[in-house]
């Protein structure tokens, strides 16, 4: 299988400057990632995003009183590293 890295993050616009929690997420597929498999390929890319980082499930931020966090943004790029 291959090993893939690609990059999410969530924003917190309610600070200036805005909160941002990035995370680097590693995966093994061996998905395709050419257009015709773009779709599952992805799809295990934000599955392991999820896996890795559970709590960015919950958008609440860090205190009560504040705003929460944006949705996860990020698996548009993505490098071969095993």
């Amino acid at each position: 299988m291959t090993i893939w890295r690609t990059y999410f993050e969530r924003i917190n616009f309610d600070y200036n400057p805005p909160l941002k929690q990035a995370s680097d997420v590693v995966f093994e597929t061996d998905i395709p990632s050419d257009d015709a498999h773009i779709e599952a390929f992805e799809q295990s890319a934000w599955n392991a995003m999820w896996k890795q980082n559970p709590h960015w499930r919950k958008s609440a931020g860090p205190i009560k009183t504040r705003r929460g966090w944006s949705s996860v943004l990020g698996g548009k790029t993505y490098k071969v590293i095993g």
